[in-house]
């Protein structure tokens, strides 16, 4: 009786090692695929060159953002001042930090206020 059981149980591994090599195979099989769909494409040297002419073009546009006066919001009366004049500003500004943090609060306020609609 005790090899009865024995095959009995050899049948049952051998199912079951089947089965988890099975299973195995099918997720192999299954990330093939999935590689063979997903798979990016390369950059290439033209793709190189259109990057390196955007960024470029995006610096030659914001250049001279850091030293020029401009209207940033009209609305809000918020403008750009040059970096040097930014500093010495803040710099002023900051002297007594409280001062500075409620001088910071009321334009955050106000740079953040809805605008009225003048047609109402």
């Amino acid at each position: 009786m005790k090899n009865e059981n024995s095959c009995c149980d050899c049948s049952k591994t051998t199912a079951l090692v089947l089965g988890v090599l099975g299973s195995c195979l099918v997720v192999a099989g299954l990330v093939c695929v999935m590689l063979k769909l997903t798979n990016a494409p390369s950059a290439s040297a033209g793709r190189t060159e259109e990057r390196l002419k955007n960024l470029s073009d995006i610096r030659a546009a914001n250049s001279g953002a850091a030293d020029s006066y401009a209207v940033q919001d009209a609305p809000h009366n918020i403008y750009r001042v040059p970096l040097p004049v930014a500093v010495k500003w803040a710099q002023a500004e900051w002297k007594n930090p409280a001062a500075g943090r409620a001088s910071l609060i009321a334009r955050l306020e106000k740079a953040t206020a809805p605008v009225k609609n003048p047609f109402e």
